[in-house]
């Protein structure tokens, strides 16, 4: 079994404005504001990769679809999701319901594209098969399917002033990580899964993803390939940014990304 890749991270945030000057003054690059379809009721801003992304996720009006999320903001800001790619939603529900493992049907939703100064508006559209069984991991784990991939990967979007280029991995705590390794091989296949001292690492298409110890689970925090540390440091003192250098990366604490924890490493290559 080939393991999937990470299409995209969600970041809930409270005040998504405030939010998307935040990620700006980190030195990315933001997608216009998108507003979903109605029964979603959620805007975001994308932080465009060259093959994933950061979603900042915000709610604007409250629907039966986004309790969880609201659930989850009441607590705290943070990560909120991890998106795995599949270019079939269905087939990959299909799939999860075999392995008891289904969450409900099919969700398509839509939103519209600013497309830029003279080329109009377009539409991102997608089908979204969520998996369940990681409520231990505080964690919504869905597959995505891009039905118009060239409305979200757009050149003018990938171009950060941070350097920015890439996922590198993530980073995951639970209680027990390895009491979720079943789970996370019905997903990823088991050869894609491996214990490395306490810690759970899942091996993606893409980048690893690694589950540590700790009381509280969630989506703690990603690193992120950049060209270059000094692009990166410079990036994050222009916007005021606080940060602490490390030998081969660049840390900004959760307090400083709307509750997730970001490494920049450097990786020009990527």
């Amino acid at each position: 079994m080939m393991p999937p890749a990470i299409d995209h991270l969600v970041v809930l945030v409270r005040d998504l404005d405030a939010a998307a000057d935040r990620w700006m003054r980190l030195g990315f690059t933001l997608t216009p504001r998108g507003l979903h379809s109605a029964h979603m009721g959620t805007a975001n801003h994308c932080v465009m990769f060259g093959k994933d992304y950061v979603e900042l996720l915000g709610v604007l009006t409250p629907t039966p679809g986004n309790t969880p999320w609201r659930e989850r903001l009441a607590q705290h800001e943070g990560g909120g999701a991890m998106a795995l790619a599949t270019a079939d939603a269905r087939a990959t529900a299909e799939r999860l319901l075999a392995l008891g493992m289904g969450a409900g049907p099919v969700l398509d939703f839509a939103r519209p594209v600013k497309l830029g100064a003279g080329l109009g508006t377009g539409e991102a559209a997608f089908a979204i098969a969520r998996a369940s069984g990681f409520a231990d991991v505080g964690l919504d784990l869905f597959f995505c399917q891009h039905k118009t991939p060239d409305m979200v990967w757009r050149p003018d979007w990938q171009d950060h002033p941070n350097g920015a280029l890439a996922l590198a991995g993530v980073a995951i705590t639970a209680p027990e990580p390895g009491a979720l390794a079943a789970q996370f091989s019905a997903v990823f296949g088991a050869e894609a899964v491996r214990t490395e001292g306490d810690d759970l690492v899942i091996a993606s298409a893409t980048l690893p993803v690694r589950i540590s110890p700790a009381a509280v689970p969630g989506l703690k925090g990603f690193s992120i390939a950049v060209t270059s540390l000094d692009r990166t440091a410079e990036a994050l003192e222009n916007g005021a940014i606080a940060h602490a250098h490390r030998p081969r990366s660049i840390e900004v604490a959760a307090d400083d990304a709307n509750g997730v924890s970001l490494s920049f490493v450097e990786h020009p290559s990527r």
